[in-house]
């Protein structure tokens, strides 16, 4: 059971963004969502911040 709620917040974080994810499992903050929920959140900001076009990228 807890499996699916992991791909689910996962997925959740993916399409929208980690607070809807939390606030989705009923945390108070993101802390445990991406900790033990949203897998695959830190490898997405990662890869928006590569996205980035500036001078200082």
């Amino acid at each position: 059971m807890y499996s699916l709620k992991h791909s689910n917040l996962d997925e959740t974080s993916a399409i929208l963004d980690i607070n809807a994810a939390a606030r989705m499992a009923g945390h108070t903050s993101t802390v445990i969502t991406m900790k033990h929920y949203a897998i695959g959140e830190k490898e997405r900001q990662n890869n928006l911040l590569k996205e980035v076009n500036n001078k200082f990228a």
